[in-house]
């Protein structure tokens, strides 16, 4: 028996360094050489596995394909992290070759099991609040709930990873954003300890920052995929809720500088374009529903140039995200009922600067 035990952990290790060369193999063959485009470098290190058995061949393959925005990023970077650092990110070298991160990731990978080992290429960095008062209760809950996620951030802005970045964690549901159908698998996601009428403690807000930094460089993620999970389904969640502070949170991440500031007048910033009782051209909101859908917005059915459910909804997960100013901040109901309000599903003025400066 304990021979068999000694055998079974040598061939552990044994595919374990063979997943780890073949992953600096991807690497090496990710560098650009002289003028290729990214495409043709792809197709080179696609037949760099040729030699390979057909085992082996597989696995290069299908890691190359899933993690290729990673490889090639990293490879082709003016000071290219090492090869080990970065196959260990996607989890095909020992995670003690990962780059040390500028502040504290506590481990709690043991405490679920709710995930895929299916490869997950996050492209997507995913916001949440957990609804919850405390981490305890978030992670009660999201075990109880058969749920996890890749990262809690506790109130006083301790960072806990459940689930590692290259596996597919369960916590975005159905939702759609741009052309990512499957969010889960194309994400990682961000739990914020928070009830969600509540304001985000500036060390919780410093640390979520950080960890989007992160996860921004690790991963290449572009500014357009920092989103919010009421973003991917706009029907029916509200996370982060109004109390999160975008405009902070984008000006540490260093993204769209400007985006918040405004020289409109009060009354222009609150003047409503788009709503009940409202005169308007169906070709204006047609114009708007069609930039909507375009930032990303597609989880749901907007009927061109009509004002209905569905394009109030947008109109709310956007003004929430995007428009501070004018957005009443939800309150939560002694049924644990999120109490909405109609004015958030109009489109007003600052809205609608807000959408011109994301789609220039």
């Amino acid at each position: 028996m304990q021979r068999l035990c000694i055998l079974l952990l040598i061939l552990k290790l044994s595919t374990a360094e063979d997943r780890c060369s073949l992953c600096l193999k991807i690497v090496t063959s990710s560098k650009k050489e002289g003028s290729e485009s990214e495409q043709q470098t792809k197709e080179r290190a696609l037949k760099a596995a040729s030699s390979l058995s057909s085992t082996d061949r597989s696995v290069y393959t299908n890691e190359l394909n899933c993690h290729w925005i990673k490889y090639y990023g990293d490879a082709n970077m003016a000071k290219p992290p090492s090869s080990h650092s970065i196959c260990a990110d996607t989890g095909m070298c020992p995670l003690q070759y990962q780059n040390p991160t500028s502040f504290n990731i506590v481990d709690i990978t043991n405490t679920t099991k709710n995930y895929g080992i299916t490869c997950t290429m996050p492209k997507i960095i995913l916001v949440h609040h957990t609804a919850t008062k405390s981490f305890d209760d978030t992670l009660s809950a999201l075990n109880s709930r058969g749920l996890s996620v890749q990262y809690i951030v506790s109130k006083k802005g301790t960072v806990y990873q459940q689930v590692r970045d290259f596996y597919r964690a369960w916590h975005a549901g159905a939702g759609v954003w741009r052309e990512v159908t499957d969010v889960n698998s194309y994400s990682v996601g961000i739990e914020i300890v928070n009830t969600g009428d509540e304001p985000y403690p500036q060390e919780q807000i410093n640390a979520v920052s950080s960890l989007v930094v992160m996860l921004k460089h690790r991963w290449h993620v572009h500014p357009n995929y920092i989103i919010a999970h009421a973003d991917i389904t706009p029907e029916n969640k509200d996370d982060p809720s109004g109390y999160f502070p975008w405009s902070t949170l984008y000006e540490k991440v260093s993204i769209y500088p400007g985006l918040f500031n405004t020289s409109m007048t009060h009354s222009r910033q609150h003047g409503v374009i788009i709503g009940k009782n409202v005169t308007y051209t169906a070709a204006r909101l047609e114009q708007i529903q069609n930039d909507l859908m375009e930032l990303g917005y597609k989880s749901l059915i907007l009927r061109s140039g009509v004002y209905d459910t569905n394009t109030a909804m947008v109109f709310q997960a956007f003004n929430r995200h995007f428009a501070p100013e004018i957005f009443v901040k939800e309150k939560i109901g002694s049924n644990d009922e999120t109490q909405y309000y109609e004015s958030n599903q109009y489109w007003y003025g600052i809205s609608q600067e807000r959408l011109q400066k994301l789609m220039s």
